[in-house]
């Protein structure tokens, strides 16, 4: 056995608010299976399945997360479910891949427990008593491998893919220098209330989740990686070459981010007391920057939002904007300019204060507040427009920011959102900057893929108006508005 280590397992040791989409922990153990047009194999899978968990002697549910599919898989899992309850289907219209697939199946779990595992059953029903005696004993996420010595491969894989397999693990550790010899074996078991606070910070979709999961999850948690009795299946969907591929970008993109992220500032409170000693005409600088790289992103950006919001604000004559994270008030004066009241919203009292100031010279009537994106001290149904601007991503557990906007917005209401546009480009173009300023970005940073982005907003009862790729494809502009229910 080998195993990965560091310091603190519980999550509010560390500053972290859990978000728990199902809080009550009904069942020792949740299953997740991520099946996509999986018709051919659902069926021996969740047989086995339940024979296991007849036999188990503990409170179990299977949680089939579904990921679009056009085949009959729906039905057999309906089938099922109407047999044994302890089945439940998590389905989504839109194509969320394997990770986006484990995500939805983790925030719609109810159990202590959460280990998910391949339809194909590569490694059996039988191994999980394994994986849960690892948690039981201590470690936060313990692991299946077909790498190590005492690994058992029943029927291996093809030649080129084992070694394709192998290759990327060696580079793996290269890269990031963490003991683990298999991150791709889709066997893993995590306490649930390290699940959750994972998938807050997870953001791949692809089949490269696992490889994320166990980036974030080496700084805080411990992890086990044991042995395990594997199968190939033969009826494997997986494109080996063009997936390859595109895990080795996805390697390098989580590798750019590890160079460029924070290791210093995790607190609430430090990171309040971070922004509080920024000055307060930061990104008022950026945009008259003598560096034209940086100086036209910023025009760019703020160019491109201030068209959105005038081509989808509704009823200007008595609406009022809020800018989310207004900084150093750029966007409120392009606002102001256009005749839209506005008030803007910042955790850092330095970026009010000049604001504030600024706002007042101009004679422009902006209101500048000081608070938290989650937590916005604004009375429901007040506002017709809501704007975060290269914020969302800095902000631990995006959804609650989300759920305000939301909870602020009246009938209709807009929200205009930029982030940055996940990708290698964008990893290598964050990379680059870290190393012009000389050191690390400071705290907490994300980027989305915009169909995750969509998803969240969908989730949170936003309907997408537009999305769109700017500033070299490396922002998302995404306009939503606010649905009834």
């Amino acid at each position: 056995m080998r195993c990965g280590w560091t310091g603190a397992t519980d999550p509010s040791k560390h500053g972290c608010m859990v978000r728990r989409l199902n809080a009550e922990t009904d069942y020792d153990l949740s299953i997740i299976i991520p099946v996509y047009n999986e018709e051919k194999r659902i069926c021996s899978c969740l047989n086995s399945l339940c024979a296991f968990v007849s036999g188990s002697g503990m409170k179990t549910e299977v949680v089939v997360s579904e990921d679009g599919s056009t085949d009959r898989t729906v039905d057999i899992v309906y089938a099922y479910m109407r047999e044994f309850p302890f089945i439940r289907l998590v389905h989504s219209d839109r194509r969320l891949g394997k990770g986006g697939g484990i995500r939805e199946g983790i925030f719609a779990s109810k159990g202590k427990f959460i280990l998910y595992m391949d339809v194909d059953l590569a490694v059996k029903p039988t191994e999980i008593p394994r994986l849960l005696d690892g948690l039981m004993h201590g470690f936060d996420i313990v692991i299946g491998s077909r790498e190590l010595s005492d690994s058992k491969l029943i029927r291996r894989q093809p030649f080129y893919r084992e070694f394709l397999g192998k290759s990327y693990n060696r580079i793996f550790r290269l890269l990031f220098r963490i003991p683990i010899y298999d991150t791709q074996c889709g066997f893993k078991a995590l306490k649930r209330e390290v699940a959750i606070d994972l998938m807050e910070h997870v953001s791949t979709n692809g089949f490269s989740f696992d490889t994320d999961l166990i980036v974030r999850a080496v700084k805080n948690y411990k992890i086990l990686e044991i042995p395990v009795t594997w199968a190939h299946g033969s009826m494997s969907k997986v494109r080996t070459f063009n997936q390859i591929l595109t895990m080795l970008c996805e390697l390098l993109r989580l590798w750019f981010e590890e160079k460029a992220h924070p290791t210093n500032i995790e607190h609430e409170l430090e990171i309040r007391f971070f922004y509080d000693a920024l000055p307060g005409n930061a990104y008022f600088e950026a945009s008259k920057s003598a560096f034209a790289p940086r100086r036209i992103w910023h025009l760019h950006k703020n160019l491109r939002v201030v068209r959105a919001v005038l081509r989808y604000h509704i009823g200007k004559q008595s609406s009022l904007l809020l800018d989310a994270g207004c900084g150093s008030g750029t966007l409120l004066e392009s606002f102001a300019k256009k005749g839209l009241p506005a008030v803007g919203l910042d955790l850092g009292l330095g970026f009010i204060q000049w604001t504030h100031s600024r706002m007042k010279s101009l004679n422009y009537p902006v209101m500048c507040i000081r608070g938290d994106i989650r937590s916005l001290p604004i009375r429901d149904n007040t506002l017709t427009s809501v704007i975060c601007s290269e914020v969302l991503e800095h902000v631990k557990y995006p959804t609650r920011a989300l759920s305000e906007f939301r909870r602020v917005l009246s009938r209709d209401g807009l929200v205009v959102i930029t982030t940055p546009n996940q990708g290698l480009l964008w990893s290598i173009v964050e990379a680059l900057w870290v190393r012009i300023r000389k050191r690390k970005l400071e705290t907490h940073h994300l980027s989305f893929r915009v169909d995750r982005l969509e998803t969240i907003l969908r989730q949170q009862g936003f309907e997408i108006l537009s999305s769109i790729r700017i500033n070299l494809r490396c922002l998302v502009l995404v306009v939503a508005r606010r649905l009834l229910s």
